[in-house]
């Protein structure tokens, strides 16, 4: 059984059009059809045209059928094409159900809600807000008087101080 650990860069491989160079790292090799002046329809546009969304590669893809979570990312970075798209990703079809259902359940529940709230045995706040505005006032009151107190004075005044003896 396989257990998932953290992502370093062992974990991931070339993505399509990289190769691995001497360092170790993988980098885009050259269209062979920019040289030719041959235009075609990049993945880029592709994506933008389907999706809205398309995405740029770091050089890197994780190895199919790793579990790895957390640690090292290189997995390529979904981009908006428009501020359209990104404002379609945030309302979603998933997004307008979910605010759609707590919608209808705060609009036609709410009546319960009510009732469970007047049940509970909640207790009047005017008391516990009472209690907490006199520890309060006494709390600012000992610590008033410790800052304004006078400096202690000396308790045993009777007899011959102790640093007098010292020298004797």
């Amino acid at each position: 059984m396989r257990v998932p650990c953290l992502c370093t860069e062992a974990d991931y491989e070339c993505d399509m059009n990289y190769v691995l160079n001497k360092a170790g790292k993988c980098e885009l090799v050259q269209d062979p059809f920019k040289a030719n002046g041959v235009r075609h329809v990049s993945e880029k546009e592709e994506d933008c045209a389907l999706e809205g969304f398309y995405y740029l590669s770091q050089g890197y893809r994780k190895i199919p059928g790793n579990m790895c979570y957390g640690g090292v990312k290189l997995d390529p970075h979904r981009k908006p094409c428009s501020s359209l798209a990104f404002i379609t990703s945030i309302f979603n079809l998933k997004t307008i159900t979910i605010i759609g259902l707590l919608v209808v359940v705060l609009y036609y529940g709410w009546p319960i809600i009510e009732a469970i709230i007047l049940v509970l045995p909640i207790p009047d706040p005017k008391s516990s807000l009472e209690s907490v505005k006199s520890m309060a006032g006494s709390a600012t009151g000992y610590v008033s008087g410790a800052m304004t107190s006078q400096p202690r004075q000396q308790q045993y005044s009777a007899g011959p101080s102790y640093s007098s003896n010292l020298d004797q």
